[in-house]
């Protein structure tokens, strides 16, 4: 159902009843019986959702010196990231995500089109900002923004004095 407001909107309208929190209270109380099913078994590690829990204790430290946080950061870090054999360092990652890496404005079109149309672009790819390499002294920065239908193309050269 829906209602009317003061500025003429209309109003999604969501109705409880009190038999809705039955379904509730009994889904609460299938947990519970869960829990206690869970906590008196033999094998602590295998939590609620059939997981298991990371060997170690756990707890709650507060450092007092933020370069304490860093040596246990690290050596958590350490720990648990091992580098594959015959690796020397794990994988970087790229500098730039690869769809962002698809410029449209020096892609080739088809012949049949008019060349001056650019192809409609990819969403991830609006509102980024672009800087095409320096060419004979020019920097070229480029903007993609949509405004409804319409994507809006804007250039910027800049001469760069070497």
């Amino acid at each position: 159902p829906t209602v009317d407001n003061e500025y003429g909107t209309k109003n999604n309208v969501v109705q409880v009843r009190s038999s809705d929190f039955d379904v509730l209270h009994a889904l609460e109380h299938d947990q519970a019986s869960s829990r206690r099913r869970s906590n008196s078994s033999e094998s602590s590690e295998v939590d609620n959702l059939g997981g298991y829990s990371p060997p170690g204790e756990y707890g709650r430290f507060i450092p007092a010196d933020i370069s304490e946080l860093h040596n246990i950061s690290t050596s958590v870090y350490s720990r648990h990231m091992s580098i594959a054999p015959g690796k020397g360092s794990p994988p970087q990652p790229p500098l730039l995500p690869p769809h962002l890496l698809q410029g449209i404005l020096n892609m080739d079109t088809n012949t049949h089109c008019d060349p001056n149309l650019l192809p409609q672009p990819n969403h991830v790819i609006v509102n980024h900002l672009y800087a095409l390499s320096i060419k004979d002294g020019v920097i070229v920065l480029s903007v993609i923004t949509r405004f409804r239908q319409k994507f809006v193309s804007t250039l910027f050269y800049k001469p760069i004095e070497g």
